[in-house]
């Protein structure tokens, strides 16, 4: 179902700006069998419970969760999960970063493709392995959440709206590749045919007036357009191998370039931890003008 999908959104995209609905499709999350059937599909919270909703959904009509203190800002996060994380997980993780930074938050669904631990972490991995080698668009929208995420961004964009899109682990990574899609249509590089000049330079205002965070990302790149946070865990094993590593001459270019801040802590409760999002990056997550203030223009802060 979900590969299905992904296929009709790569359709979409290279037609033209793919249409949303603001009655979509919506169910409880207890109501799917299997995790990876969720995949691509939003995460929202409503009536005191997680609900579904479909791809084709606007971004303004999904029941965000709010900060357990009360909305604190204005601003609403679109936030992906990493591997070997279902639907109630990725719910606490979204429930947990709203608590931090006081903003809205709603998911987008990275899929568990397996019915116990090791095989969602060596189909996760495998996923992870593809999505790092893709090059062009079709490789990166064979990930029904790359897809789904990529129709958002553009629907978003096209109507002159910027994003704050968030992402911890993989879910850093289908936030890059999402992104290089959008690039590559505002620049024409891609589908250009199906969008017209006006079109691709509303979406280019709104792509540079967008922010990003990443936690514990295994992407080592992202393009140069939006404002970026990417918090790295020193002790995190996965991100020192897969993704941003501190020291490369090429560091703050794929980071984002000039409006990339890397924010660095240290903290690991267990030998191989680390890369947990709500033991680990949560309680470092700052809201994102508040990082950027810190950080006072410089590419680095140290928490």
């Amino acid at each position: 179902v979900a590969t299905a999908r992904a296929a009709s959104l790569l359709r979409a995209l290279e037609a033209g700006v793919p249409t949303t609905t603001r009655s979509p499709s919506s169910l409880p999350a207890s109501a799917v069998r299997h995790d990876w059937d969720a995949d691509g599909l939003f995460v929202g919270s409503a009536d005191g419970g997680t609900t579904l909703v479909s791809q084709d959904a606007a971004l303004s009509s999904v029941p965000a969760f709010t900060p357990a203190g009360g909305v604190r800002d204005g601003r609403s996060v679109l936030f992906v999960n990493g591997i070997n994380t279902d639907v109630a997980k990725h719910a606490r993780e979204i429930q947990a970063l709203a608590d931090a930074s006081g903003s809205r938050f709603v998911g987008l669904h990275n899929g568990k493709d397996g019915s116990n631990f090791l095989t969602s972490w060596l189909r996760g991995g495998d996923q992870v392995l593809k999505d790092k080698a893709a090059r062009t668009p079709s490789e990166y929208l064979a990930n029904p959440a790359t897809a789904a995420l990529a129709a958002t961004l553009v629907s978003e964009l096209a109507a002159g709206r910027p994003v704050h899109l968030a992402g911890h682990s993989h879910g850093a990574l289908i936030v890059s590749n999402a992104l290089k899609v959008a690039k590559l249509i505002i620049d024409g590089d891609w589908a250009g045919g199906a969008y017209s000049d006006a079109q691709r330079a509303r979406m280019a205002r709104a792509f540079e007036s967008s922010r990003v965070e990443t936690m514990g990302g295994v992407a080592s790149d992202f393009p140069e357009g939006p404002s970026y946070v990417h918090y790295i865990n020193r002790k995190d094993n996965l991100t020192g191998l897969f993704g941003l590593a501190k020291g490369s001459a090429d560091l703050s270019a794929r980071a984002g370039g000039a409006k990339a801040t890397l924010v660095y802590f240290s903290e690991r409760h267990r030998p191989l931890g680390g890369h947990k999002l709500v033991d680990y990056y949560a309680p470092a997550y700052r809201p994102f003008d508040e990082i950027k203030a810190r950080a006072a223009g410089a590419g680095t802060l140290e928490l």
